[in-house]
């Protein structure tokens, strides 16, 4: 996965602080992937759900910010 630690893209809805906290998830995503045995097991499952958690935070942030009359 690309990182897009330069900042964020204005139409992405983010700021530069939550770009950097996904480019975070994916760096560790890809860290856990890389251990030895973790490869197919439970960890990485549980692992992978609590990134989207991360993300999904992130994500009703901008949603928030960009619509405040639907998601406040």
């Amino acid at each position: 996965m690309t990182n897009l630690t330069q900042g964020a893209d204005p139409s992405s809805g983010l700021t530069a602080d939550e770009q950097r906290v996904i480019d975070l998830t994916v760096d560790l995503w890809n860290a856990l992937h890389a251990l030895d045995g973790i490869g197919g097991t439970d960890e990485l499952h549980e692992a992978n759900q609590a990134i989207h958690i991360i993300q999904n935070i992130i994500a009703a942030r901008a949603m928030a910010r960009l619509f405040p009359e639907i998601w406040r």
